[in-house]
């Protein structure tokens, strides 16, 4: 992911941060309303369909952004700016766009009568508030947010107008047809291959002796492992006999994973030992590709079938919103206005990208130099070698003078390589 992907990322999470609740808008306990923003200028950033946006709502989230990422200081400012290859002025459309993706979801809504009611919206924050301890843990943490009761409100509005609103073009998808679900199930054929389904029962770390009695009945035939699942199992799988569905579409802890690799169809296998307890686990199935390929969709088990299905639905739904949001805006009457002077993100980038380049010239100067280093050490070593084979020569006629001065037989000299230890 590149830098623009990342800050557009952080750009989501800032201006979400009211139904994520879990994000301050600043690294200080401020809060982040427009009072409490410095440089605000007034006047409209743009209009959607008339519809204006507020040149202060976008600073303060500009400003926000800034905050939360400790880019207060002009200069972490600037060069943030540079690394990133913006300038100020399409930081500030980028924000803008959101508010404009904000402003046509709701006249979406109204055109098609897509509501939230305040039932539903207090339903939400009656299930958020649940997660606190008390009236006065729930106020602070709103507080930290940056937030009012009144604005988490409206922040719920809208992300709720906007799920109805997908949901409502989702159903406007092309249906998934034979041709897509058949050449998905072909293109995930060797990672589906040798899929095992499976059951287990589960106890508690501290109750190893009954997991080793019902094993023992189990092997006995004393009773079956799927109403031994139903009456000893800890998971909430022991009612559907112990049935955690296929290994290849499902997320198994390590333990459990190795040890239903090991197993055949209908072998059910010791007590395995995981951070959850003691299992029992029994393969009930296993997938494998027929010899010839996938030829049909309806070869795959109903199970893997189901989420072919469901990401091939998802993806035409994610593709109907799309484009109808694409062909949505290009028909809506949007005006940006120039940026005004005098925002408070707005500086000079000249020195931040002065000081880039040189940084950049700097870094090829030092690579060049360091060529030139390898350069000499290459010739120095090549001084070094020619040294060392003149040294040889003269050791081998040295040695070959001696031979000749005694017996005439030269010493004999071991050719065989030392095997390497």
């Amino acid at each position: 992911m590149n830098t623009k992907s990342i800050k557009k990322l952080s750009i989501a999470l800032l201006l979400s941060l009211a139904a994520a609740f879990g994000l301050a808008a600043c690294n200080s306990s401020e809060s982040t309303s427009s009072s409490s923003i410095e440089g605000l200028t007034g006047g409209i950033a743009a209009t959607v369909n008339g519809q204006e946006i507020p040149e202060d709502d976008v600073t303060t989230y500009i400003q926000s952004y800034r905050s939360y990422n400790g880019l207060d200081d002009d200069d972490a400012w600037g060069n943030y700016l540079v690394s990133v290859g913006e300038d100020v002025k399409q930081f500030r459309e980028d924000f803008i766009d959101y508010f404009i993706s904000q402003k046509l979801t709701a006249q979406a809504c109204e055109e098609r009568g897509i509501e939230v009611t305040d039932e539903e919206i207090d339903k939400e924050i009656e299930q958020m508030r649940s997660y606190y301890s008390s009236d006065e843990a729930w106020q602070t943490a709103l507080e930290q947010a940056g937030l009012t009761e009144e604005s988490y409100r409206d922040s719920l509005r809208t992300s709720m107008l906007d799920e109805k609103l997908q949901e409502e073009i989702g159903k406007e998808a092309e249906p998934v047809s034979e041709t897509e679900r058949l050449e998905t199930a072909q293109m995930y054929a060797s990672f589906i291959d040798g899929s095992r389904r499976s059951s287990h029962i589960l106890f508690n770390l501290e109750d190893k002796e009954t997991a080793e009695k019902v094993l023992a009945m189990i092997n006995n035939n004393e009773i079956s492992f799927e109403d031994a699942a139903k009456e000893y199992s800890e998971d909430t799988s022991g009612a559907e006999g112990g049935d955690v569905g296929w290994d290849k579409i499902n997320s198994f802890v390590e333990e459990y994973a190795n040890a239903l690799s090991e197993l055949e169809v209908g072998q059910v296998s010791g007590l395995v030992e995981s951070q959850y307890g003691y299992h029992i686990i029994k393969c009930t199935d296993l997938f494998t590709v027929p010899e010839g390929g996938i030829t049909s969709a309806d070869q795959l088990p109903e199970a893997l079938l189901e989420v072919i299905d469901e990401q091939l639905q998802s993806s035409a739904k994610t593709t109907a919103v799309n484009d109808w949001y694409k062909e949505y805006k290009e028909a809506a009457d949007i005006v940006i206005n120039d940026m005004p002077e005098g925002l408070p993100y707005d500086i000079d980038l000249a020195p931040y990208e002065a000081a880039a380049e040189a940084a950049a010239s700097s870094e090829e100067v030092v690579d060049d130099d360091s060529l030139i280093v390898d350069v000499e050490d290459e010739d120095a070593a090549s001084d070094e070698e020619t040294s060392s084979s003149d040294a040889v020569s003269d050791e081998e006629t040295a040695s070959s003078e001696a031979a000749d001065a005694t017996s005439g037989q030269p010493a004999e000299i071991s050719s065989e390589a030392q095997p390497e230890r």
